[in-house]
């Protein structure tokens, strides 16, 4: 007579389970390994739009002493340049580190920065036809910035002395070194306050919310610079005439605004 042994029903559901246990383990362990390695290439696939990946980079300039840049390019070597822009030659430079660059000797332009030709020696005749063609070229620069170019700029620090004339008093908007990019899609960026006090947005200055209109506040200034010829803040004139902008709204409150106007303008 042959007998066999017989496993208790526990020992089997404990067995069922064990399996059904594992089974399941290895599948979450499965897909969790998918659902990383799917991350990880999600990750390190290139952007399919240029402006969404660009919209993220704050335009954050690197600076370089005169000496370094002198040091990189060979001191301005013939041999590294690169062209001719529209400011100056650009030359090929290679930093200490290693890094290969490409620097833009500026030129000065023929008729410097627009505060040095109202508020300097005045040797130029900046009648009242060409304070509006610059007051308008300055417009133009700034609505490309805005709204032509592909992607929105905010310049930050428009000022009279950031707006250079060329040889026809042809006005070039100048340095940009505080300079954001920004998605028009945004009511506003919010971010650390930069620029020059006389020309800030109270918005801007205030709560750090920057949009383009913090540049558009910054040309008003500008604007009436150079209808009345004298800069955002002068200590050397009277108490209620230091501050330019308090000063222009005091006329407009008494209608007298003409007074505003340069007395070197006919």
């Amino acid at each position: 007579m042959q007998f066999r042994k017989i496993s208790p029903p526990s020992s089997n559901k404990n067995r069922t389970g064990l399996i059904v246990g594992l089974v399941v383990g290895v599948g979450v362990v499965s897909f969790l390994a998918v659902f990383i390695v799917f991350y990880i290439v999600r990750r390190r696939k290139p952007p399919t739009n240029d402006d969404e990946e660009l919209l993220g980079i704050d335009a954050k300039t690197f600076t370089f002493s005169y000496a370094e840049l002198k040091t990189a390019t060979e001191d301005f070597n013939p041999d590294n340049k690169l062209g001719e822009g529209g400011f100056g030659p650009v030359y090929k430079g290679t930093l200490n580190d290693g890094r290969v660059i490409a620097v833009k000797q500026l030129s000065y332009l023929e008729n410097k920065s627009l505060d040095q030709a109202l508020f300097g020696k005045r040797t130029l005749n900046l009648d009242w036809s060409t304070r509006f063609d610059i007051c308008l070229g300055v417009a133009r620069g700034l609505a490309y910035l805005h709204e032509e170019s592909r992607l929105r700029i905010a310049h930050r620090d428009v000022k009279a002395s950031n707006i250079l004339l060329d040889f026809d008093l042809i006005p070039k908007i100048s340095d940009f070194g505080l300079a954001k990019l920004y998605d028009d899609k945004k009511t506003h960026i919010s971010t650390r306050v930069a620029g020059t006090i006389g020309y800030l947005a109270p918005e801007y200055a205030m709560r750090g919310h920057l949009t383009e209109k913090a540049d558009v506040f910054a040309f008003g200034v500008v604007a009436l610079e150079l209808v009345s010829g004298r800069p955002n803040s002068d200590s050397s004139l009277e108490e209620e005439k230091i501050y330019l902008l308090e000063w222009a709204w005091q006329l407009h409150e008494n209608n007298r605004e003409v007074d505003l106007v340069d007395s070197k303008l006919s």
